[in-house]
């Protein structure tokens, strides 16, 4: 009888591992995350600010949260008309054995928060759970001014070493922004080539600079940062670097805060542009040289008017250089050109005048033959294609101090378009180009 009862019992305990994984098994199946499973939530707003929570690390709020934000919703046929489809927070719920991601729609309106599942279906929020997220640290994205700004240095994104961030909820209560993403306590080292120019998305009220020597140890300028334009420098330094920027508490604001900055950097003189001549006619172009640049692809440019080209640097030696081409159907007047490199942004002014001699012009007489033959829009387009894809991959060498526009080797032939860029092809793909009639042309 002992015997019997004993093999009845191992009997039970090998069938209980496989009922657990069939029940476990079954409950994923249904797609559902709740307090037993979930172990951790991941969450991005949809201005990419990213939060973790995991049980391990004693962080569970947003997990319990999340869990009885699904447990206590209601389905319904699909979301409002009014949604803003973009502005959602990705939230997945990390489980045992699977992930699950959902769209959570949150509005300051409590009644108004909404959240989609991996299947497609909607569900309304309670209302009384939406208002926790909504008037919580997390809720941070959805209103003007609640994410702490952020410090770009000469063109680059810069962390903070600490930083506190309050801002105002829909309860008009000011709430402390979780700035642990953009915290980076250790000391960067950057670059800062052409000076050092910084700010904020949200001017701050003080913001205070030191600025000390690396080698020497002596400090170079320690006041506010609006007085920085002041400093020259001459040659490259290597520097350590301190910041506070304050944002003060006022009736008439919904933020206030502080952020402190420390980063070592290599502090370079600042870049300067140079234009050959700067009072050209219509059709010419100028040539705009730069000096102190490490980088001529982080030069950006802009022209007012517009002129319709930007402008390609290319490096020889210890300088950058571009043509710059005003094209025959310009307005003739003045025109400010703005060339920025790290911390450094200057304008050249040119004049352009109208053309003292006119453009020539010139008929050619195509045969009839050739014209049947080639002359449609479709072989028209066709050439145009086959042109673009060439003319687009353009090399950097120089070509404009001989003064000619075509280069002929064994076998191909190179030349000149949009003012100095400059294209190979085969003899052959450049005659089939004329021959379909095509007027060679800057078409990249």
């Amino acid at each position: 009888m002992k015997n019997k009862i004993l093999v009845v019992i191992l009997a039970l305990l090998m069938i209980v591992p496989t009922v657990v994984a069939i029940v476990n098994y079954s409950m994923m199946q249904g797609g559902q995350a709740d307090s037993h499973n979930t172990i951790g939530v991941t969450m991005v707003d949809h201005l990419s600010n990213e939060h973790s929570f995991t049980r391990a690390g004693g962080n569970d709020e947003m997990v319990d949260y999340f869990i009885k934000a699904i447990a206590s919703s209601e389905e319904i046929s699909a979301l409002p008309t009014s949604i803003e489809m973009g502005n959602f927070y990705n939230v997945t719920m990390i489980t045992t054995v699977d992930k699950f991601g959902y769209k959570f729609y949150f509005t300051q309106n409590s009644a108004d928060c909404f959240f989609v599942n991996g299947e497609g279906k909607a569900f309304r929020m309670k209302q009384d759970v939406a208002s926790e997220f909504i008037n919580g640290k997390y809720s941070a994205a959805l209103y003007e001014n609640g994410i702490a700004p952020s410090l770009t240095l000469s063109g680059t994104a810069a962390k903070p070493d600490s930083a506190v961030w309050n801002f105002k909820n829909a309860d008009g209560q000011y709430v402390s922004y979780d700035c642990s993403a953009i915290v980076n306590e250790e000391v960067e080292n950057i670059s800062l080539e052409g000076g050092m120019a910084m700010s904020f998305g949200v001017e701050p009220d003080s913001f205070t600079v030191k600025i000390t020597d690396k080698d020497g140890g002596a400090v170079i300028f320690e006041d506010d940062y609006s007085k920085l334009a002041g400093l020259s420098v001459t040659e490259e330094m290597n520097v350590s670097v301190s910041c506070v920027a304050k944002w003060y508490e006022d009736a008439e604001r919904s933020y206030y805060g502080e952020q402190t900055y420390r980063f070592d950097a290599t502090f370079g003189a600042p870049a300067q542009f140079y234009a050959g001549v700067t009072d050209i006619q219509i059709g010419e172009f100028i040539c705009v040289t730069g000096v102190n640049v490490k980088n001529p692809d982080d030069i950006t440019f802009k022209s007012e008017p517009d002129i319709n080209y930007v402008p390609k640097f290319v490096a020889e030696e210890e300088c950058v250089h571009a043509l710059i081409p005003f094209n025959w159907n310009l307005e003739a007047g003045d025109y400010a050109l703005t060339f920025s490199y790290g911390g450094s942004t200057q304008q050249i002014n040119i004049k352009l005048g109208e053309r003292s001699n006119a453009f020539l012009e010139r008929t050619l007489d195509i045969n009839d033959t050739i014209v049947n033959n080639f002359g449609s829009e479709d072989q028209r387009t066709a050439a145009e294609t086959e042109l673009r894809e060439i003319a687009k991959n353009y090399g950097t060498k120089r070509y404009w101090e001989s003064g000619e526009t075509l280069f002929y080797d064994d076998t191909d032939l190179t030349f000149a378009l949009g003012f100095g860029h400059t294209y190979t092809v085969s003899a052959d793909e450049f005659i089939n180009a004329i021959n379909f009639g095509i007027i060679v042309q800057d078409l990249g």
